[in-house]
């Protein structure tokens, strides 16, 4: 839902400006409110005004503070109440050098600024992690109904012979590989954030690796009828930790598989470039826009495509990532064709051990 900006202007900076008094008392105890002695105008990176104060001191000293792209480009005016200025600095201001009341100012505005800033932080932190638990508790919760139920099939002898058992049991295992892979994420995720990240490499034979991984994967989607195209060459080895590769793949895989429609076909390749093995998962979905690619791979982030919303944590991309940086390894997202993303993560080249 889009938030006007005056809205949010006022939220964050009209009450930051009026609940923290700016000039010590022992200074200015005759003044009670901020505005009755420094105007503001808060603007845009476009040029267009968010927020600003009912009086505004135009004639006065001035001065303006613009924020990093970062921070979004926010620029930040503001004017000294010039009927003030003697009252700021005891015995007048200086007929030559009037710069003690524009550092009083300066001082002034930041540390409103600084207040704003750790104010807007504090709000997308208490955002995201409101996000985040919601996201893990869905997560959670349909493997293990799914578990529950295949569980009480058989236990309670509700499976109609022995091929439905079979099923039941199936249904167990694949759920329970799902949870698995949603916790290795979190934990991945927790010892990157206290950087405690470390991988084994050795020399890995590529296909048959890869040949695993996706024989472990199809299982968890085979209800949507998804098939699996590989095009690895044999012989291609890469020198990299085989439990942090395995989590990566089943990552991209799992996002291929999540944003792809049913009956897709997702496709693994592989091939030589340079020092580097790039090996590269792609689906048949909607695609990832170029002004979306470097966002995805951030953590808790989940893209909204056209067709609906996409359920998740927000950590595949950002901990298959981390485990590719941490092998020396680089990765990016590519467009297609036809339909669908191309996600690219690359190895050190290896040979047999």
């Amino acid at each position: 839902m889009a938030v006007p900006a005056d809205r949010v202007g006022q939220r964050i900076f009209g009450q930051t400006f009026t609940a923290t008094r700016l000039v010590p008392r022992h200074l200015l105890d005759s003044i009670a409110r901020n505005e009755d002695f420094l105007s503001l105008e808060v603007a845009s990176a476009t040029g267009r005004t968010i927020y600003s104060t009912r009086q505004r001191f135009q004639d006065g000293a001035s001065d303006a503070l613009t924020l990093p792209t970062l921070r979004g480009g926010i620029v930040i005016r503001a004017h000294l109440n010039p009927r003030l200025k003697e009252l700021l600095i005891p015995g007048g201001v200086p007929p030559e050098i009037p710069l003690r009341e524009l550092i009083l100012m300066a001082l002034s505005l930041t540390l409103w600024v600084t207040i704003a800033v750790l104010a807007l932080r504090a709000a997308d932190l208490a955002r995201l992690r409101t996000d985040f638990a919601s996201s893990v508790t869905h997560e959670l919760r349909t493997p293990l109904t799914q578990i529950r139920l295949a569980a009480e099939t058989i236990l309670l002898g509700r499976a109609r012979d022995r091929d439905h058992e079979r099923r039941a049991l199936t249904s167990i295992v694949d759920e329970t590989g799902r949870l698995q892979q949603l916790i290795d994420n979190v934990l991945h995720f927790s010892r990157a954030e206290r950087r405690l990240t470390t991988v084994v490499t050795q020399p890995l034979p590529l296909r048959p690796f890869v040949a695993k991984v996706v024989d472990t994967f199809a299982p968890l989607v085979a209800g949507h009828r998804m098939s699996f195209r590989m095009a690895i060459p044999d012989g291609l080895f890469v020198i990299a930790d085989p439990d942090a590769v395995r989590q990566i793949l089943l990552n991209l895989l799992d996002n291929a598989a999540r944003y792809g429609p049913d009956e897709q076909t997702i496709s693994i390749t592989a091939r030589s470039a340079g020092s580097q093995v790039e090996v590269a998962v792609e689906d048949e979905g909607p695609g990832i826009s170029p002004a979306d690619r470097a966002r995805a791979w951030r953590p808790f982030v989940r893209l909204k495509q056209s067709q609906s919303s996409v359920t998740g944590t927000g950590l595949g991309l950002a901990v298959a990532r981390e485990l590719v940086e941490a092998q020396r390894g680089r990765c990016r997202i590519e467009g297609r064709d036809g339909p669908g993303a191309r996600v690219v993560v690359s190895f050190p080249v290896g040979a047999p051990a």
